[in-house]
């Protein structure tokens, strides 16, 4: 888990949610906040006051570039000197005689969220049947094209909290079914209905 440390003195009187100081933040980090530019850039500068000494870099610009395919030929053309490739970019890149890809265990995962107020999820074995059904090795190697990890929960291999002795479901159709199943032969699923609502 990550924990920021918030100023007292600016926040202790506002509401953290609407106070300026979303906008102009002040931290104790290698760079100081300079400018954000609302969908063109973020620009920080460094801290000549760091406890560990002042960085090499004088200032680090962010841009923001809302499209994936211009974010990638912006770096191939030199408007950007760094990026976070997408998964299926990586091996494209690597071909690139004049970049250097590296890579390393990210702290983001992506999950099947279920809606516990919908009566259906509130069965704990209708959740299990449809992690079975899900074969999510097959997501990383299609999808993200090697580039992940099944989990158990929400903390990614890498990290010390980690429990390794959980271990993600399997990918199991049958054992979907099963638990499916009611003792007269029908489904869960039979017995009840799935609407959208307004959140979802």
């Amino acid at each position: 888990m990550e924990h920021g440390i918030i100023p007292k003195h600016l926040l202790e009187k506002e509401d953290i949610n609407t106070a300026a100081f979303n906008r102009k933040p002040i931290g104790t980090g290698p760079f100081r906040f300079a400018e954000w530019v609302s969908d063109e850039k973020i620009v920080v500068e460094a801290n000549p006051s760091y406890f560990e000494g002042r960085p090499q870099l004088d200032r680090i610009i962010y841009r923001i570039i809302p499209e994936t395919a211009l974010s990638e030929m912006e770096l191939l053309t030199g408007g950007i000197d760094y990026y976070g490739v997408q998964p299926h970019q990586v091996e494209r890149m690597k071909e690139t005689s004049f970049l250097k890809v590296y890579s390393q265990p990210a702290l983001s995962y992506t999950y099947l969220g279920y809606n516990l107020k919908e009566g259906l999820f509130q069965d704990k074995r209708v959740r299990q049947a449809f992690t079975y059904a899900i074969n999510r090795e097959e997501i990383v190697e299609y999808v993200l094209y090697g580039l992940g990890t099944v989990v158990s929960g929400p903390f990614p291999r890498h990290l010390w909290y980690y429990n390794p002795k959980v271990e993600p479901f399997p990918y199991d159709p049958s054992k979907a079914d099963v638990c499916l199943r009611r003792p007269d032969g029908r489904t869960l699923t039979e017995t009840a209905s799935l609407t959208r609502t307004e959140n979802g």
